[in-house]
């Protein structure tokens, strides 16, 4: 019975040891467990984002296309118009107006070059300043502004402001 008694502080100890260490295990599973439990979260949460962010990019796309679709249209429309009339003076201020219009353009000006290459002159335009520019025969000596420079190397040029591009000439019309 001594026995039993001075040794049950031993075997106590021992369980309670074993009992411990099973606790530190339960707690560093659940630790483990939590920790995978926020990673997968956010994976999620960033597969979310990601799908998210591709639906937009492929409405983005799909609107481009369709916008691409209305301009080709417009384009083909345009193309069965103006191959119907045969008379320039009739024909080039259609073209102004329709392009105008139908892409939603404020001045449409079409300028031929003269017989010497020296200038760009206005044939047809859709807006006020537009008329007011036919009114007085409006050239442009090729090489200067945009049209010029156009005119000269045969080459389109995008200008997003032409207030600030070197080709740009001004013009009050």
């Amino acid at each position: 019975l001594l026995w039993i008694i001075d040794s049950s502080p031993f075997f106590l100890g021992l369980f309670a040891a074993i009992a411990g260490r099973r606790q530190d295990n339960r707690i560093k599973l659940y630790e483990d467990m939590r920790r995978q439990e926020l990673e997968l979260e956010s994976a999620r949460l960033g597969l979310e984002k990601r799908v998210e962010e591709r639906k937009s990019d492929l409405d983005r796309a799909r609107l481009q296309s369709e916008g691409r679709a209305r301009d080709l249209q417009t384009i083909s429309e345009l193309s069965r118009i103006i191959s119907s009339e045969q008379k320039l003076d009739i024909l080039l201020p259609l073209i102004t107006r329709l392009v105008s219009e139908r892409f939603g353009f404020y001045h449409t000006g079409i300028f031929l070059i003269n017989e010497t290459r020296q200038f760009a002159i206005l044939q047809a335009a859709n807006s006020e300043g537009g008329k007011r520019m036919l009114a007085r025969s409006h050239r442009l000596e090729i090489g200067h502004g945009i049209v010029g420079y156009v005119s000269k190397t045969g080459m389109h040029r995008i200008a997003l402001d032409v207030g600030v591009d070197s080709a740009f000439f001004n013009n009050p019309d």
